[in-house]
Protein backbone atom coordinates (compact mmCIF):
# COMPACT_ATOMS: atom_id res chain seq x y z
CA UNK A 1 0.00 0.00 0.00
CA UNK A 2 2.45 2.27 1.02
CA UNK A 3 4.28 1.87 -2.19
CA UNK A 4 0.95 3.12 -4.49
CA UNK A 5 0.88 5.74 -2.17
CA UNK A 6 4.52 7.11 -3.18
CA UNK A 7 3.81 6.14 -6.32
CA UNK A 8 0.78 8.29 -6.98
CA UNK A 9 2.81 11.48 -4.89
CA UNK A 10 5.91 11.13 -6.79
CA UNK A 11 3.29 11.22 -10.18
CA UNK A 12 1.05 14.08 -8.88
CA UNK A 13 4.37 16.14 -8.43
CA UNK A 14 6.25 15.63 -12.03
CA UNK A 15 2.71 16.57 -13.48
CA UNK A 16 2.70 19.52 -11.42
CA UNK A 17 6.21 20.64 -12.63
CA UNK A 18 5.16 19.69 -15.84
CA UNK A 19 2.40 22.13 -15.84
CA UNK A 20 4.31 24.79 -14.18
CA UNK A 21 7.44 24.68 -16.40
CA UNK A 22 5.91 26.00 -19.82
CA UNK A 23 4.46 28.90 -18.20
CA UNK A 24 7.35 30.15 -15.96
CA UNK A 25 9.19 29.74 -19.79
CA UNK A 26 6.44 31.62 -21.24
CA UNK A 27 6.75 34.52 -19.30
CA UNK A 28 10.07 35.74 -20.82
CA UNK A 29 8.84 35.40 -24.20
CA UNK A 30 8.42 38.69 -26.50
CA UNK A 31 11.50 40.27 -25.36
CA UNK A 32 15.11 39.77 -26.72
CA UNK A 33 18.00 39.71 -24.22
CA UNK A 34 19.91 43.36 -24.48
CA UNK A 35 23.24 41.70 -25.91
CA UNK A 36 21.37 40.50 -29.43
CA UNK A 37 19.98 44.13 -30.02
CA UNK A 38 21.69 46.14 -32.69
CA UNK A 39 21.62 46.24 -36.29
CA UNK A 40 22.96 42.56 -37.99
CA UNK A 41 24.37 41.91 -41.36
CA UNK A 42 26.03 38.90 -43.31
CA UNK A 43 26.74 38.37 -46.69
CA UNK A 44 26.38 35.13 -49.16
CA UNK A 45 27.38 35.29 -52.99
CA UNK A 46 24.62 37.56 -54.11
CA UNK A 47 23.03 39.01 -51.55
CA UNK A 48 23.46 40.58 -48.15
CA UNK A 49 21.17 39.62 -45.22
CA UNK A 50 19.79 42.30 -42.33
CA UNK A 51 18.72 41.91 -39.05
CA UNK A 52 17.62 44.52 -36.73
CA UNK A 53 17.17 43.28 -33.78
CA UNK A 54 14.44 45.43 -31.17
CA UNK A 55 13.39 44.84 -27.77
CA UNK A 56 10.08 43.08 -28.72
CA UNK A 57 10.54 43.13 -32.80
CA UNK A 58 12.85 41.26 -34.86
CA UNK A 59 12.98 42.25 -39.08
CA UNK A 60 14.77 40.24 -41.42
CA UNK A 61 15.87 41.83 -45.32
CA UNK A 62 17.35 40.26 -47.97
CA UNK A 63 19.46 42.51 -50.50
CA UNK A 64 21.07 42.09 -53.40
CA UNK A 65 24.35 42.56 -52.77
CA UNK A 66 25.83 45.57 -55.34
CA UNK A 67 22.94 47.47 -56.12
CA UNK A 68 21.21 47.56 -52.48
CA UNK A 69 17.76 46.44 -54.08
CA UNK A 70 15.24 44.52 -51.54
CA UNK A 71 15.29 41.33 -53.02
CA UNK A 72 12.28 39.55 -50.83
CA UNK A 73 9.90 41.35 -48.25
CA UNK A 74 10.22 42.09 -45.06
CA UNK A 75 9.76 39.07 -42.21
CA UNK A 76 8.51 40.29 -39.12
CA UNK A 77 8.86 38.64 -35.59
CA UNK A 78 6.77 41.07 -33.28
CA UNK A 79 6.08 40.31 -29.64
CA UNK A 80 3.26 38.05 -29.99
CA UNK A 81 4.91 35.36 -32.27
CA UNK A 82 8.74 35.74 -30.80
CA UNK A 83 10.37 32.94 -28.20
CA UNK A 84 13.58 33.97 -26.57
CA UNK A 85 14.69 31.94 -23.92
CA UNK A 86 19.16 31.45 -22.41
CA UNK A 87 19.99 28.00 -23.71
CA UNK A 88 23.45 27.93 -21.84
CA UNK A 89 27.00 28.31 -22.84
CA UNK A 90 26.02 32.02 -23.44
CA UNK A 91 23.69 30.96 -26.92
CA UNK A 92 20.34 32.31 -26.61
CA UNK A 93 17.48 30.56 -28.39
CA UNK A 94 15.60 33.00 -30.55
CA UNK A 95 12.54 32.29 -32.66
CA UNK A 96 8.96 31.61 -33.54
CA UNK A 97 7.26 30.56 -30.42
CA UNK A 98 4.99 27.55 -30.20
CA UNK A 99 7.50 26.28 -33.36
CA UNK A 100 10.89 24.83 -33.93
CA UNK A 101 11.88 27.24 -35.97
CA UNK A 102 14.43 28.74 -33.27
CA UNK A 103 18.27 29.35 -33.67
CA UNK A 104 21.05 30.02 -31.23
CA UNK A 105 22.51 33.04 -31.13
CA UNK A 106 25.74 33.96 -29.17
CA UNK A 107 26.88 37.61 -28.23
CA UNK A 108 31.05 37.64 -29.10
CA UNK A 109 33.96 39.22 -29.77
CA UNK A 110 36.40 38.87 -33.22
CA UNK A 111 39.22 40.95 -33.42
CA UNK A 112 38.26 43.16 -31.19
CA UNK A 113 34.76 43.54 -33.06
CA UNK A 114 31.12 42.69 -32.03
CA UNK A 115 29.52 39.81 -33.81
CA UNK A 116 26.82 37.26 -33.17
CA UNK A 117 27.44 33.65 -34.13
CA UNK A 118 24.85 31.92 -35.27
CA UNK A 119 25.03 28.36 -34.73
CA UNK A 120 22.85 26.17 -37.35
CA UNK A 121 23.45 22.83 -36.75
CA UNK A 122 20.66 20.47 -35.52
CA UNK A 123 20.00 16.48 -34.37
CA UNK A 124 23.60 16.23 -34.85
CA UNK A 125 24.42 17.13 -38.25
CA UNK A 126 27.44 19.20 -38.29
CA UNK A 127 28.36 22.18 -36.90
CA UNK A 128 27.24 25.48 -39.79
CA UNK A 129 27.05 28.65 -38.70
CA UNK A 130 26.63 32.25 -39.59
CA UNK A 131 28.46 35.09 -38.76
CA UNK A 132 26.17 38.38 -37.88
CA UNK A 133 28.76 41.79 -38.15
CA UNK A 134 27.13 45.02 -36.55
CA UNK A 135 26.73 47.43 -38.20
Amino acid sequence: MKKVVYFILMALSVGVFLLASPQIASAKNGTTPTSLRGRWYHNTRTEREVMVVKPHLIVYSTYKKHTNHKVRADNYLNRDRLYSAYAGKGYWEVGLKESDAVSDFKPMKYHGKKILYQHLGFFGYGHRHIIWHHF
